[in-house]
């Protein structure tokens, strides 16, 4: 990449329109958290090496979280999240900034035994090589957040991969390449198995694609694009050898960087090909299960079966579902077509970013719990008995936050967990 990307900040006519999107300014209230303060600093620093290492550039490079919001609201669109990751990967390059440290890495920093303590099976599974290691886990995981943290995330083993080696297509259906993601594939596999009955009762031919790995966002995100690259290619090599009618996700972060698989080949006519049709034929799953003809058949059955509750729910949409190519309102359309089974409450309270934002959640934790708190309320105050929401990082956001906010019985699940629940 030239170095003039990194030169953000000439279409910005510094109107503050993003100031009312910003979740990050509107808890800080600094210039430099928000978009027209921090493209502005971004500019500068093509003049200014002393800036350019300075603490303030680090804080403008990871005090974003990434959520789109502010190019969503701005007359000129100017692709804000964009250039920060184009910041983020010169700023790499030109300093040799090491990439994010990983587990491993830190071991001689006597962090090992409080690891093990406090991250259970999921440190374990990290340190010990149970995880492939080009899993985006490691970037979402490093050693820092285990330490203070109050809930750490299941990590199940086998993988989902790992259990469906060898799987092929059965039946005459539609034929779905499902690309798992690594949240789903060791963390919260009730999401896949969701996905995996609701599709065959649907009568879709779902496959979890061999020889895939983690979609790239957490390197791309970092400024990796080096690894982001050849995340996609072995994603690209194995679900282009398939015969596939449409690609299906179930976190909202991995569809989106699947939808824009075709900006890291510009330069490379053989892998952009293979990015177009893959981001053109990707759906979020429930778009998917909603387009089958024998789902809505099974939405009847759920809807007229005999039920003694009738759960209050809360649907919190990721902002990968919110804005960009891969935005959808079809989790939500789901679970409006529940309404015989479930009595969802009304959008309001953290209609924003949950604040987890990848590595943000790391860099800056307490903002984070900040920026989700400050919307959780609202929605603790409805008295939701789940809260579902259809990405990793936001599973993982709402969890912490409701322990912290002590409501664990609060249920946090994804849309397709909470159908799979009420067909049982």
């Amino acid at each position: 990449m030239a170095d003039n990307a990194y030169k953000p900040g000439k279409e910005c006519i510094k109107c503050g329109s993003c100031m009312t999107v910003c979740p990050v300014f509107q808890n800080t209230h600094m210039e430099a958290d928000v978009a027209r303060g921090r493209l502005a600093v971004l500019k500068q620093v093509e003049k200014d090496e002393k800036l350019a290492r300075s603490a303030i550039m680090r804080d403008v490079l990871t005090r974003c979280l990434l959520c789109g919001a502010c190019e969503n609201v701005c007359a000129n669109k100017v692709p804000a999240p964009s250039r920060v990751i184009q910041g983020r990967e010169i700023a790499r390059k030109r300093f040799n900034l090491p990439k994010q440290v990983q587990l491993a890495a830190l071991m001689d920093q006597g962090l090992k035994g409080g690891l093990l303590r406090t991250g259970g099976k999921l440190a374990q599974g990290l340190l010990g090589g149970k995880i492939d290691k080009s899993s985006g886990l490691y970037l979402r995981f490093p050693a820092s957040f285990f330490t203070g943290r109050k809930v750490i995330p299941a990590f199940t083993s086998p993988s989902w991969l790992e259990q469906k080696k060898g799987a092929d297509f059965s039946g005459p259906g539609l034929r779905i390449g499902f690309f798992v993601g690594c949240g789903t594939d060791h963390l919260f596999q009730q999401n896949a198995q969701a996905l995996e009955r609701l599709g065959k009762e649907a009568g879709l031919n779902i496959i979890t694609v061999p020889g895939q790995g983690c979609c790239g966002l957490p390197a791309y995100a970092g400024g990796d694009r080096e690894t982001a690259i050849a995340c996609a290619k072995r994603n690209l090599d194995a679900f282009s050898a398939l015969d596939l009618d449409a690609v299906a996700t179930v976190c909202a972060s991995c569809g989106s960087q699947i939808q824009n698989l075709p900006q890291l080949f510009e330069d490379d006519p053989e892998y952009l090909a293979k990015a177009e049709i893959m981001a053109a034929m990707h759906q979020d799953a429930a778009q998917i299960l909603l387009d089958a003809p024998g789902f809505q058949d099974l939405l009847k059955q759920i809807n007229a079966a005999a039920h003694d509750e009738t759960p209050r729910v809360y649907y919190h949409t990721p902002c990968h579902l919110r804005f960009g190519k891969g935005a959808s309102s079809a989790p939500l359309d789901l679970l409006k077509s529940l309404d015989q089974r479930i009595d969802l409450i009304p959008p309001g309270g953290l209609t924003q970013c949950c604040g987890h934002g990848g590595g943000f959640n790391i860099d800056h934790h307490d903002l984070s719990l900040k920026i989700h708190q400050s919307g959780l309320g609202p929605i603790l105050e409805q008295s939701p008995e789940k809260i579902v929401t259809g990405c990793t990082g936001c599973l993982m956001q709402f969890m912490e936050g409701v322990f912290t906010a002590k409501r664990p019985h609060v249920e946090i699940c994804h849309p397709l967990v909470l159908v799979d629940t009420l067909l049982k």
